[in-house]
């Protein structure tokens, strides 16, 4: 279902408190054989290595972001029937809600924070208390990738909340690759074409 994971222990800045930050990035290649097929594929996979790896602990809080609304929906429903405590901010999330799911996060009531791609690009929250990041696929914009990247776990630096290394992982198929070309991301991590060969 995939080939191989690769570390990168880049160095993420985060700008909000000018320190130079080393996140190990993991990125997870898997290999849908047609486009249609990646959505299924990309689920199974999370849902089954993934998950089930995610820590559950107090010292660390994990945001999962997802980009595609389609797969967001999924996801949501696929948490709500399992034993998992997880907190939700989509584009429709009420206000309060927002607040009550980001304070039970921050208070670790949630270890995991479901996060939309139509979330940050409408409101461009701001969350604390993120330690671990998982995209389980890039955002269409990729300037959100270092938003959410070094920006979120960059807050929780700077708020002293990390006591372990902090991790990102990224989960793509050769069908990102085509919308990565020429990307910040792609440029910033040499991820795409030149580390996997994805053409």
């Amino acid at each position: 279902m995939f080939k191989f994971d690769r570390q990168c222990p880049l160095p993420l800045i985060t700008q909000q408190f000018l320190s130079l930050t080393i996140i190990l990035q993991t990125f997870t290649r898997i290999d849908p054989p047609t486009s249609a097929a990646d959505p299924d594929t990309r689920f199974n996979y999370f849902t089954k290595a993934v998950l089930p790896s995610l820590p559950r602990s107090s010292s660390t809080s994990t945001l999962i972001f997802i980009p595609s609304d389609f797969d967001f929906v999924q996801m949501w429903n696929h948490l709500h029937s399992i034993p998992i405590s997880v907190g939700t901010i989509s584009e429709e999330t009420l206000v309060s809600s927002v607040v009550r799911a980001w304070s039970h996060f921050f208070t670790g009531r949630h270890s995991d924070l479901l996060y939309s791609g139509r979330a940050h690009h409408f409101h461009r929250y701001d969350i604390c208390a993120v330690t671990r990041v998982e995209f389980y696929g890039l955002p269409d914009n990729s300037l959100f990738y270092r938003e959410i990247a070094s920006g979120f776990i960059g807050l929780s630096i700077g708020e002293r909340r990390v006591t372990e290394q902090p991790k990102v992982r990224v989960i793509f198929s050769k069908w990102d690759a085509i919308s990565w070309r020429g990307s910040l991301v792609a440029r910033g991590s040499g991820l795409c074409v030149r580390v996997y060969g994805c053409r």
